[in-house]
């Protein structure tokens, strides 16, 4: 008898701890990772079958925290607008694309990142540079919002893009170029 009720503890013991490890794997906290598309929008994971309504929801909102804090604590840029156009440029200047697309807003660095590699690799950093150089006009949208413009020959546009105030960490980022 004494080995029957030995073996039964057992076996519930490692049911308790396969259940238990089951559990702890199922609803533990996973971590997010964040990714953007190329419009700089949040992909959010594919919905599972077993997903109730409040658990998506949930999920949305998580990822929706996420990025929101992810963009807060984001500190890469100037001062200025100016302040972080100039270092966008030094950066480009010494080749470090990567550091360059730091100055971007979060939802736009990956994607960035690609694309300086790209202009860098066809052999027209240099050229960024220089246009980036002759911005002929600028000023404010709005409180937290500034417009470069760069104007050809003609005085036609050439490029424009925007910065915007990280009010949390006061620096300024690069949102469209």
């Amino acid at each position: 008898m004494g080995k029957r009720k030995y073996i039964i503890a057992v076996a519930v013991a490692i049911i308790v701890v396969v259940a238990g490890i089951y559990c702890y794997v199922e609803h533990r906290e996973k971590e997010i990772i964040i990714n953007f598309d190329e419009k700089g929008e949040i992909i959010f994971p594919e919905r599972s079958s077993r997903d109730d309504d409040m658990e998506w929801a949930k999920t949305i909102v998580n990822y929706q925290e996420k990025a929101a804090e992810m963009f807060k604590n984001d500190a890469v840029g100037g001062k200025t607008p100016q302040e972080t156009l100039d270092l966008f440029v030094e950066a480009l200047k010494v080749g470090d694309t990567d550091l360059a697309s730091r100055y971007f807003v979060v939802s736009k660095q990956e994607q960035m990142a690609k694309e300086l590699l790209r202009i860098q690799t066809d052999g027209y950093l240099g050229d960024m540079v220089e246009d980036l150089l002759t911005v002929q006009e600028s000023g404010y949208l709005s409180d937290g919002s500034f417009r470069y413009v760069i104007l050809g020959d003609d005085k036609v546009v050439v490029l424009i893009f925007d910065l915007i105030l990280n009010e949390e960490k006061s620096v300024w980022k690069i949102k469209s170029l």
